[in-house]
Formats: structure tokens, sequence, C-alpha cells
């Protein structure tokens, strides 16, 4: 196993092989070049090879020293990359980021992968997650919508159908599709009123108007949790498309006929607040809103609603 090699000498050399001169190369470096040659040639001792063919008036690289500079230069990138981490922390420009944990996990990817911006990303509910926003703790914060506050200003970015799953067994799993009014007799595994009272309500305002009364059989306050309810037949939940990997056996999916139930997802930050930093994460979900998502529509910023998320959905 060879030792770790300085990221100088890993320099030394990148500048050589673009110079394919050692004095052109010490030059830019601002070194001797008898000091260059010698520490690239001790370089190469270690490793047994040769990075470099030289002649009296030619450096070339050997086939091996063209696979060490492609790994140099990916290293020195990396090094680079984990500097600039640490200058984004000490200028703020390292930019908090809260999400709630019931997003659509692709959001979440998309953004936890964009190289653009330095993020730190937090879990929290909806409610939490714009009091930490108020008090300074995050920046920006990834929300089901709705939520209120002339203080903020709300994007949305996602508007995804809530589906209704169902027992397997049961009859109505033998339907392509269920009106809101077939599961009036059905019990509900639901979140608590108390903990998101105004999207629970948005939601049992949309089923009564559609002609059903919910019966909360079960309170949850994470998705996974009506799962298993569902598949022992003690119930349907609402879901959406995006969380079937957490599926257990027993269960089906089935839409809803006529106006759906949907959830929205925005994106907040308080108004006073909108940093270089915050505008360019906000250009990163752009990018995400105008891909080629079916569920993403087309609409303008508001700031209406309130705060909220029901963990079965």
């Amino acid at each position: 196993m060879y030792p770790g090699i300085e990221l100088r000498l890993l320099r030394y050399v990148v500048a050589v092989a673009e110079q394919l001169s050692f004095s052109r190369a010490a030059g830019r470096l601002h070194v001797s070049q008898p000091s260059l040659s010698k520490q690239i040639r001790e370089l190469e001792e270690s490793l047994d090879t040769e990075i470099f063919l030289r002649t009296k008036r030619h450096v070339s690289l050997t086939d091996v020293g063209e696979l060490f500079v492609e790994e140099a230069r990916q290293a020195l990138r990396h090094s680079e990359r984990a500097a600039n981490v640490v200058r984004s922390f000490r200028s703020g420009t390292h930019l908090r980021v809260g999400y709630s944990p019931y997003l659509n996990p692709e959001l979440i990817t998309s953004v936890r992968s964009h190289p653009r911006i330095p993020l730190t990303l937090k879990s929290y509910f909806t409610r939490m997650q714009l009091s930490k926003l108020r008090d300074g703790k995050i920046d920006v914060a990834l929300v089901l919508l709705p939520v209120i506050g002339s203080d903020l200003v709300i994007e949305p970015l996602l508007s995804e159908p809530l589906l209704v799953a169902l027992p397997d067994g049961h009859h109505l799993a033998r339907k392509r599709a269920v009106a809101l009014s077939d599961l009036e007799d059905m019990p509900l595994i639901s979140f608590p009123q108390k903990l998101h009272p105004e999207i629970f309500q948005q939601l049992w305002d949309s089923c009564v108007r559609a002609g059903l009364k919910p019966k909360v059989a079960h309170e949850v306050t994470t998705f996974p949790e009506a799962l298993p309810f569902v598949a022992r037949g003690e119930g349907y939940t609402f879901m959406r498309k995006c969380f079937t990997p957490f599926f257990c056996p027993g269960i089906v999916l089935r839409p809803i006929k006529g106006d759906p139930l949907t959830v929205e997802t925005g994106v907040a930050y308080l108004r006073n607040r909108k940093t270089a930093q915050v505008h360019a994460f906000l250009s990163v979900l752009k990018q995400f809103k105008n891909s080629s998502h079916p569920q993403i529509p087309s609409m303008p910023p508001h700031s209406v609603g309130s705060a909220g998320e029901c963990a079965a959905m």
C-alpha cells in the first residue's frame, strides 16, 4: 500500500502535465526548476513508476502518468470543494434548509445532490420549520401547504393527488377507482387533528363535500405506522404514489374518482431575508419544478393557508 501523497506534489505533477515543461511549470508554481524536478523524481521513485518521459527537448506523460494526472486533478477538485464548505460556514453562505419528513423523496434527492450550494438539511414538521425560520435557525423551509404568515414568501413547487390505500381483500380493492363516498362505512387511519389542525380540517371538509364523513379508527404520527393497520384490514388511509416503496404486503392503491384530494409542497422563506444564497437555492428548485415531472403544475407565488402535514399521506 502506497503512503498518502501530499496535495502539493499533486499540484506539481498537474502543472508539469499541463505545461509539458519543467521550467514553465516551475515559473507557474513559483518554485525553482531543480527543486521541482527533484521532488517529482522522488515521487516517481516512491511509486516505482515513471509519470513523465524526459528528453533534452521534450517532456511527455507515460500511459500510467496520464491515469495518475487524472486522479490527481480529481483529488485537487475534492480538496477545493472541502475548503469551500469550510469557507461557506465561516462566511455564512452555507444554507440551512428545513424540510418536512413527508416531502416527496425525489425533491429531497434533487436538492441534496445539487453541487452549486453547500447545504445543511434538517428534518422538522412544518410548524416547527416555521418557528425555526422565524428564529433564524434555518434559512429556507420545504413545507406542505398551505401555510400562512405576512412575513413569509411561499412559492408552490409540487401538487400531488392523494390515493386510497386499501386492504387487498376488501371489495373496494376490486375497483379501478374509488369514490370518497364509497368509504363511508370504513374506518380511517389518520394523523391526530391536534397535530396539524388546519390541513386536517382542509381534508375533512373536502371529504364531507364529496359525501364522506371520515370515522377515525387509529391515529398515527408517521406514514409507515399507518400501513400495517391497513394491511390487517383495520381501515384505509390516504397516501401519495411517491411513498409506495414503504408498502407492505396486503395493500392496494386506488385513485379517487371525481375531484381528487391533493397535497401541495412549497418553499418558504422570510420576506426580509432573501439572501444571494436563498436566491440560488430557489433557482435550483425552479429547475426541479420545470423538469419533466408530471405532477408539477405552474403556479404563482402566494401566501395563503396554514401549516401542517399528514403522516398518512
